[in-house]
């Protein structure tokens, strides 16, 4: 059918726990104007890890990723699905809601704005990638309460200022 049918595989759709789908040739079905499942958050409600990385969506990325609490993986980058509406309140959304996160890749996702103070919330984050965006003001020095952070990739946004000095004491 032209949606993805999800009832097909009955209630064992909500047992899967990752999703990792990345370095693929995927894409969405353009004709008809989608690339991932809508609703795909209430079908896979155990998902920890969501990669869908470098493929070839079109479209933009679900809302409801930005509100699945128990997401540790979350992998974007060059997918092809971008931010539209709400590119500044991306980062302000995942702050807030994905606290256990340990991997957070938006490479390329169209994502604008500050990165928001909280970040320092996401005490698990060991890899945040957002090269490829156009961020504004400096990088806030809660990132260096990150204790696990071991990957940072802030290149070729518009951040501008200082490196704070507490990304120099990171000892991962």
């Amino acid at each position: 059918g032209d949606e993805y049918d999800f009832e097909f595989f009955g209630d064992s759709w909500k047992k899967l726990t990752s999703l990792r789908l990345g370095r693929n040739f995927l894409r969405g079905n353009s004709d008809h104007g989608y690339s991932l499942p809508k609703g795909i958050s209430q079908k896979l409600t155990s998902l920890t890890a969501i990669d869908i990385s470098s493929n070839f969506f079109i479209g933009t990325v679900p809302d409801e990723f930005l509100s699945m609490g128990d997401l540790k993986l979350l992998k974007l980058g060059n997918s092809g699905l971008k931010f539209q509406d709400k590119q500044e309140e991306v980062l302000n959304q995942i702050t807030s809601n994905l606290l256990s996160l340990v991997e957070l890749d938006l490479t390329k996702c169209n994502v604008k704005g500050f990165i928001p103070t909280q970040i320092g919330m996401l005490k698990n984050l060991q890899s945040i990638k957002f090269s490829l965006n156009t961020l504004k003001g400096t990088i806030p020095s809660q990132l260096g309460l990150l204790t696990a952070l071991t990957d940072i990739r802030l290149d070729i946004t518009e951040l501008s200022g200082t490196i704070p000095p507490g990304l120099f004491a990171l000892t991962n």
